[in-house]
């Protein structure tokens, strides 16, 4: 009081007076004011979020349990579930809950951007780009520790077209999916698609920008997109012919389902036709020769201008087709026996 003379703040005597002995000066060191080093933050997952919100997001750093065992300077435990903060966009940003998962992973529920018109602050570089802080114990936020950690936001894209909109219930067709705002999250590595309808379990395939040799397009191939408002997604199995409808999610773990369907973007199913005879069964080496494939189920998809034939590996035009039978010309191949696929 008189800037010299210090005298803990201990228990009040029973004439309310303080009592600053040594007995309180213990009792008082059972409240003290907790000094921790800031966390550390190094990464944010996924990468980017819609402006949709509902996304729960992980950001990993180090530090996390160390700044939230104290809260408002009480103790309360590193693993009691007590919430902290996080927030978008800087002082004046969106706040948001967030509770220490561990001393290295902290998660932030992201609700809906608040202005779906604007896109982050203009005052923040990189059109799109939210700075993260994260608050453990619900006071104080930090998130320039090393560097600044930003989180792109975007608008989810919209599919226009599917080509081929087809394929066999046994999935692997490779599908060029189009559409806008595929460049809405940049640096996009773990674009998936979605495909899925009330007639068929949504099934999540990957994206693919797939080269001959990346395992036959299959799901597990690693995500990426194409240049431009183009994606490749390798259509997963389905336990039944149907449509499914094709969502693509840039950051691998928003789609955006609640969005009216596009007729454009329906992929269907359908039963692999099952071949009954070839006529004729030989042909010269040159090719040209007109082969008639018998079988059923080729009215199953699509017209006669999707319609192909395979002579060993060789994929040749359709010239007419009908529900039992598919004409197609032969085309050069070296001598010996082909296998043909339609």
């Amino acid at each position: 009081l008189n800037g010299a003379d210090f005298a803990y703040a201990g228990a009040a005597d029973a004439d309310g007076t303080e009592n600053a002995t040594a007995a309180a000066a213990a009792a008082a060191a059972d409240q003290p004011f907790y000094v921790y080093a800031p966390p550390e933050l190094h990464a944010v997952v996924p990468v980017g979020a819609t402006v949709r919100g509902g996304l729960a997001l992980t950001i990993v750093g180090a530090g996390f349990l160390r700044a939230a065992a104290y809260s408002n300077g009480t103790l309360v435990g590193a693993h009691d579930g007590k919430a902290g903060l996080c927030r978008f966009g800087g002082a004046g940003g969106v706040v948001a809950p967030g509770r220490a998962l561990n001393d290295s992973a902290f998660v932030c529920e992201l609700g809906a951007w608040p202005h779906p018109s604007r896109r982050a602050p203009a005052a923040e570089t990189g059109i799109g780009q939210l700075p993260v802080e994260v608050s453990p114990n619900g006071v104080d936020f930090f998130g320039r520790r090393p560097a600044r950690l930003l989180l792109d936001l975007y608008r989810p894209p919209t599919l226009s077209a599917l080509q081929p909109a087809g394929g066999p219930i046994d999935g692997g067709t490779r599908i060029v999916v189009s559409g806008v705002g595929f460049d809405g999250l940049r640096g996009a590595t773990s674009a998936r698609c979605l495909f899925g309808d009330t007639g068929l379990e949504a099934t999540v395939a990957t994206a693919i920008d797939c080269s001959p040799e990346c395992s036959g397009g299959r799901p597990s191939t690693e995500a990426t997109l194409r240049a431009g408002a183009v994606a490749e997604c390798a259509a997963p199995a389905a336990a039944a012919v149907g449509d499914a409808l094709v969502f693509l999610s840039l950051n691998g773990f928003e789609f955006d389902t609640a969005a009216p369907p596009l007729p454009a973007a329906r992929f269907s199913y359908y039963a692999h036709p099952v071949l009954a005879q070839l006529q004729p069964t030989t042909g010269p080496v040159g090719g040209r020769q007109l082969v008639t494939v018998a079988a059923h189920g080729l009215d199953n998809y699509g017209t006669l201008s999707d319609a192909r034939c395979e002579f060993g590996g060789v994929r040749a035009r359709a010239f007419v087709k009908t529900s039992t039978a598919i004409v197609c010309a032969a085309p050069p191949h070296a001598s010996g026996s082909v296998a043909v696929r339609v």
